[in-house]
């Protein structure tokens, strides 16, 4: 299915969700109704079921404002007034009777769109809550891939700030409360539940700062971007308090449900979350081989202190590398992909790309130099059961989690159809070259194809260009059914080749495409 329809899916029931209150269930806020056979049905549009009126309230099913007092009958509901009742001082209705006029008979759209957006706001919230902390402690990928839960993330954000721009616009055109646009947009200005409104501004401006720096800033300064992330998790918290304290619906016992369920929920993943990081079991390793693959690949072979073999991982998982520095300092984790076999887990092994000071610091690393290690993460693994036919397409150090599959295949001695096409500058920067051909030479399964795009010196039998739909054609044979296809390479290499897959045909479903989202 495509993210597109899955998002729209999520919406359309996120949309029944805070609807529902307002209409069906709302009838049971004094009884039960008995709808029988009949579907239920809301004539005069007072967000009141004809059922529920006749049923219980006594209402007329075909006059939204039975009692004539200017207010609606499901409004009178929802705040606790009695909507047979014309004198009826319940609550803080009668204080909006200006001098014993009455306010014009009409449906009240800014409150049931501002009550709405509100809640629609908050669940849509609790949801990217929940996406985020599952794409980092990866709870989340027994449900749906990485790649598509973070495309989902990101649009369920846009909706969020839509949403609520609708719920401010809808306040401010409210003729209950009149609100003025200071008082929905600076803190504690309001002149209504001046406290509550604005733990909501406040988090709307926390909101506004997160989805900012995600945009501008994310790629430029991933590590300030990271702090600044964690934003979320009292955004969340103030959204529910927010909600709490100032929702109409709170009176609803199916909304105080879904606080506490949410909250509920909302709060543990967040405690969840903080603690993650010290749950992860960490690995004591030492250097057993380094050297340089190319002039800025080195290869790193690590084997644990107490002997014992690593964590079960599957081709194309990744881990966590750490070590004390020259000053003696710990350095941040920075994740690489396993580029060994998981059928010889007494050493692993990592191919990795010189070009910053963690990756410099480890070039010059020795053997019997300790490191430490934490994972397996990811969900780019192939699957050999589920992937009979498959095609890796690496750029550059993209190799490593496929190289990974390939020795794997061959110690496995697997049937499965697998094809490599891999990309470089030229072939002096080709890491992992001759090994790949060695395995293609003992694996009759596998085919690989070395393409270059800056090297016109090449020998004939290296492609020559950037990975396109005609390069394509040719290595898989225009098979592009039921082939999987598993991309890895800088952002713009996947997003190019991703394109020119789909421009051949090939289904979202069959493409897989790398992420390391446990930062």
């Amino acid at each position: 299915m495509k993210i597109s329809i899955s998002i729209s899916i999520t919406v359309f029931f996120l949309c029944v969700a805070y609807a529902v209150p307002f209409f069906v269930l709302g009838q049971t806020y004094g009884g039960v109704v008995e709808y029988g056979s009949s579907a239920p049905k809301d004539s005069d549009f007072d967000g009141l079921t004809d059922q529920g009126e006749v049923q219980i309230f006594k209402t007329d099913p075909t006059n939204q404002d039975t009692d004539n007092d200017g207010y609606g009958d499901g409004e009178e509901i929802m705040l606790g007034s009695d909507p047979l009742d014309y004198q009826d001082p319940a609550h803080f209705l009668t204080t909006r009777i200006d001098e014993g006029v009455l306010m014009e008979k009409t449906i009240a759209w800014p409150w049931y769109i501002a009550r709405a957006t509100g809640l629609e706001a908050y669940l849509l919230l609790f949801l990217i809550t929940v996406l985020g902390v599952g794409l980092y402690t990866q709870f989340i990928f027994r449900v749906i891939r990485s790649e598509n839960a973070l495309v989902f993330h990101k649009y369920l954000s846009v909706l969020v700030f839509a949403v609520i721009v609708t719920h401010i616009t809808a306040l401010l055109f409210d003729e209950f409360i009149h609100f003025r646009i200071y008082e929905t947009l600076v803190p504690f200005l309001s002149h209504y539940q001046n406290f509550s409104v604005s733990l909501g501004i406040i988090a709307l401006y926390l909101f506004i700062i997160i989805i900012a720096t995600s945009l501008f800033i994310r790629n430029i300064y991933p590590r300030f971007w990271r702090k600044l992330h964690y934003l979320v998790y009292p955004l969340f918290v103030l959204s529910l308090v927010h909600g709490v304290l100032i929702g109409t619906d709170t009176a609803m016992t199916i909304t105080q449900v879904m606080y506490w369920v949410t909250g509920g929920i909302g709060g543990g993943l967040i405690l969840y979350r903080c603690a993650y990081p010290y749950m992860q079991k960490k690995y004591s390793c030492s250097i057993t081989n380094i050297f340089m693959e190319t002039k800025d690949i080195v290869v790193v072979e690590l084997a644990r202190e107490d002997e014992k073999e690593f964590p079960v991982f599957t081709p194309g998982h990744y881990a966590a590398l750490q070590y004390h520095d020259v000053s003696g300092k710990t350095t941040r984790k920075h994740h690489f992909s396993f580029a060994s076999s998981p059928e010889h887990r007494k050493v692993v092994r990592f191919g990795i790309k010189v070009m910053g000071n963690f990756t410099q610091g480890l070039a010059h690393m020795n053997v019997g130099d300790k490191i430490v290690l934490q994972g397996p993460y990811g969900d780019f693994i192939f699957k050999e059961k589920k992937m009979p036919r498959t095609v890796f397409i690496a750029g550059g150090i993209g190799i490593t989690p496929f190289m990974s599959a390939l020795r794997y295949a061959l110690d496995r001695g697997l049937s499965n159809d697998l094809t490599l096409m891999y990309s470089n500058r030229s072939r002096e920067v080709t890491p992992f070259m001759e090994e790949i051909n060695t395995i293609a030479h003992h694996n009759p399964r596998f085919k690989q194809f070395f393409s270059v795009t800056d090297d016109p010196d090449a020998p004939e039998e290296f492609l020559k260009g950037r990975i396109d739909d005609a390069m394509l054609r040719t290595c898989v044979n225009n098979i592009f059914q039921d082939t999987y296809f598993l991309v890895c390479g800088s952002p713009a290499f996947m997003n190019a080749t991703i394109h020119a897959l789909r421009r051949c045909g090939v289904s979202q479903y069959y493409i897989r495409k790398e992420y390391f989202t446990a930062y």
